[in-house]
Order: C-alpha cells, then sequence, then structure tokens
C-alpha cells in the first residue's frame, strides 16, 4: 500500500477514531498535532467535517501545542461539522485554532449541562445564521481566546440560554449580528475582555435579557456599532453590576452609542467612579453615551 493510500485511509477513519477516544473512560488527554503524535495528527485531522459527540464524559482535554510558533494548532471545520458536549464536567478546550471556512445551517459547538473551559484558542468566522457556541444550561469559561468574524442573526459568537459565560483575556473582532447581539446574545455572564469593530442591530456586543451581566476589570469596548439601539450594550430588564474598569470608546448607534438601558435594575460597585471611562461615543438621534428609555423586548430581533 502506498503511503498516500495510507494517509487517504487515515482521513476517512478519523472521525469514529476521534468520537472513540473522546467517549472512552475519564481522565482523557488528546493531544491534536504534538510530540510523537505529530504526524498521526496531522493526518488523522487536517479538518473535521462530521459529527462529534460527546456524553456523560468528565475530565476531558482537547490541546494543542502550547509552545508552537503558530501559538495553536490548526482545525478546519467543515459546513457539516457539530460538535456536541452532553453532561460533560471539566472539559478543557485549550491552545487550538477552529477555523469555519464556509458557513452553516447550525452551531459548530453545542452544549448542554456541561462544565468547560477553553483557554489560549483561536476562532475564525464566518459560522452562518446561528451561533458558533450554543451554551444550555452550562457553565463556560472562556480565557485568553480570540472568535473573529463570525456572522449570525443573534449572537455570532455565543448564544446562552440558563448559563453562566464567563470570559477574562479575550478578543471578540469584527463579529456581525443581522438582529440582536454583535457577539453575544446571553443570559447571566461575567466579562474581562476586549471587544473591537462588531456590529448588530440591537448591541453592538452583548445583547443581554431578563438576566445579570458582571463587568469585571479591565473591560474595553471599542469601535462597535448598533443600526438601532445600543452600540455596545443593549440592556434589557436586566442587572448589571460593575465591579472595575471598563472602557466605552469610540462606539455608535442610532440610539445610545455606547448603552442602551431598559432595565428595572442597575447596581453599581464601582470602588471609584472614575474607572468607569465614556470617550468618543456617538448616536444619531439620542444618548450618545447612555440612554435609558422605555424599550420592546427585543428577543424576537
Amino acid at each position: 500500500m502506498s503511503f498516500s493510500m495510507i494517509i487517504r485511509f487515515l482521513r476517512v477513519a478519523r472521525i469514529k477514531f476521534v468520537s472513540l477516544l473522546m467517549n472512552m473512560y475519564s481522565k482523557q488527554n488528546i493531544i491534536l498535532f504534538q510530540g510523537l503524535y505529530l504526524n498521526i495528527w496531522q493526518a488523522i485531522i487536517p479538518y473535521i467535517q462530521h459529527a462529534i459527540n460527546v456524553s456523560d464524559t468528565p475530565n476531558l482535554t482537547l490541546t494543542g501545542d502550547p509552545l508552537s510558533t503558530n501559538s495553536s494548532s490548526k482545525i478546519h471545520i467543515s459546513q457539516e461539522a457539530l460538535i456536541t458536549f452532553i453532561r460533560s464536567t471539566n472539559v478543557t478546550i485549550k491552545n487550538l485554532g477552529f477555523f469555519t471556512a464556509a458557513e452553516t445551517s447550525h452551531s459548530v459547538f453545542s452544549f448542554e449541562s456541561s462544565r468547560v473551559s477553553i483557554v489560549d484558542t483561536r476562532f475564525e468566522g464566518p459560522s452562518g445564521n446561528v451561533s458558533l457556541l450554543m451554551v444550555s444550561s452550562s457553565t463556560i469559561e472562556i480565557v485568553g481566546s480570540t472568535f473573529k468574524g463570525f456572522v449570525a442573526l443573534a449572537g455570532p459568537a455565543i448564544t446562552a440560554v440558563a448559563s453562566d459565560i464567563i470570559t477574562s483575556d479575550c478578543y471578540f473582532i469584527g463579529n456581525k449580528a443581522l438582529s440582536t447581539g454583535g457577539v453575544i446574545f446571553a443570559e447571566n455572564g461575567s466579562i474581562r475582555t476586549s471587544f473591537k469593530n462588531n456590529s448588530a442591530f440591537y448591541g453592538g456586543v452583548i445583547a443581554c435579557f431578563n438576566c445579570t451581566l458582571n463587568i469585571a476589570s479591565n473591560v474595553t469596548f471599542i469601535s462597535n456599532s448598533a443600526l438601532g439601539y445600543g452600540g455596545a450594550l443593549y440592556l434589557y430588564e436586566t442587572t448589571v453590576v460593575l465591579s472595575g474598569a471598563a472602557l466605552f470608546y469610540n462606539n455608535t448607534a442610532q440610539y445610545a452609542g455606547a448603552v442602551s438601558i431598559c432595565v428595572t435594575h442597575f447596581q453599581y460597585t464601582l470602588t471609584d467612579p472614575k474607572y468607569l471611562n465614556f470617550t468618543g461615543n456617538t448616536a444619531t438621534l439620542f444618548g450618545g453615551a447612555i440612554l435609558h428609555s422605555d424599550c420592546v423586548d427585543k428577543t424576537e430581533g
């Protein structure tokens, strides 16, 4: 058998092999493209094109090479790919790069009743008409990661329902929602990260409905935009806790250049008001930085 035939065989078998590994007993550690496994993994998983289902699996780690000059191992996601985690705890995805080459009609990653950490990982779009990450009844912690160039109807990077989304030291760049939440459409979450050049009709970065939004220290919202309300944030019946420095710079919208507030509870926990900085935000009509008004529910887009 020639070398090319061996490679072809490995590529055909790659998804079955990975699915088997990911559904084995706990304490799993799958290493992609690294060390002694470099050539094997490059043959098996240059891209993912089918479904991978992980259920009732604790302590699973998917990792790339932390010492790689490219900073993350690259995996290309096909139009049909779907990676699902159900009732899986202590799952870690780190040092990887996921690239979606074509628009999809479903989320690429689905997390249900799971606890997942995403560390030093890069995601590049587009994803399609739905969010890249669909999160339900889960806790997702995202650290040091990048989400770039995703487009969807709402929350192109993340849509979370009855979940806790915790982000820190991340970059969300150039994402776009055709309706609501240019990056995140969520219930519950804590952010300490950077958002730049994202857009939507309502909430250029985040649209939060009937939830609690915790904004921790060192958050920046830069040059985000909304065609309607809230160049950075659109908040509907939401409790907002500001516990550190936040910069809103050069965001734009028709109403509320930075923050559109439609809330009954708005809580500040700032130790020093100077750490809340609104600079260069503009609105075509009302509320250059902040607009508090009687708003309608935009969950239907």
